[in-house]
């Protein structure tokens, strides 16, 4: 049986994907700030554990847990903004936590599995980025600014793991529909992200897929 780690599985992109893999027949464990959202999720192949990627004591707990696993797929998707604001009102303690957020953790969960991913015939890491860091916009600078550095994290990661013959993609995705009670006219789905999610997980061992862009197909303007 494949093992996989997801991060951020609360909602959206994040639950889907322990949903999919799950049914595709993968141990996963899912993670998130606040396991008693998640307890749904449960079951004999899903494993809930609570982890905040802000906080490094719990990102090291977790690897303790799991250290002897061999780790096929980990999908860093856990992130969000910290009071985002302009950066000319921006607090640095906001924007210092967004960074461990959005790239510390990820970099720290990544780095401390990287034997559990070697020990794997096939393993992939999956750097969820976001357009927020490619097409900068004010406003939100605590998060687009970190989130351009989930990008450069990516590529230093498969650069470092090319060698140990670990795969490393980044999903880079417009809007999206995470919540019901919030839908736009013109945005992704959680779906839509997880098919791409899946298709990577599935490639070859020769293969790696560097970057995949996701746009919806009717914007006029990048969202």
């Amino acid at each position: 049986m494949k093992t996989a780690i997801v991060t951020g599985t609360t909602l959206g992109v994040g639950r889907k994907t322990v949903t999919e893999l799950s049914n595709m027949g993968y141990k996963v464990i899912a993670t998130s700030r606040d396991p008693e959202r998640i307890k749904d999720l449960e079951s004999e192949n899903v494993y809930v554990e609570k982890l905040d990627t802000t906080n490094f004591n719990e990102i090291k707990a977790l690897y303790e847990k799991y250290k002897d696993i061999t780790l096929d797929v980990l999908v860093n998707n856990a992130a969000g903004a910290v009071d985002a604001t302009n950066l000319v009102n921006e607090d640095p303690n906001n924007f210092t936590k967004s960074y461990m957020l959005n790239v510390s953790g990820p970099m720290y969960l990544t780095k401390l599995f990287t034997n559990n991913l070697a020990k794997s015939e096939n393993s992939t890491v999956i750097f969820i980025s976001s357009f927020a860091g490619k097409y900068l916009y004010t406003g939100q600078s605590n998060y687009t600014n970190s989130k351009s550095a989930v990008s450069n994290l990516a590529d230093l990661f498969r650069l470092e793991y090319a060698p140990l013959n670990i795969k490393v993609t980044e999903i880079c995705p417009a809007t999206i529909n995470t919540r019901e009670d919030q839908r736009r006219d013109i945005a992704m789905t959680s779906e839509d992200i997880v098919s791409a999610i899946i298709w990577v997980c599935g490639m070859p061992k020769h293969c790696n897929i560097n970057f995949i862009e996701m746009a919806p197909t009717l914007s006029r303007k990048y969202l």
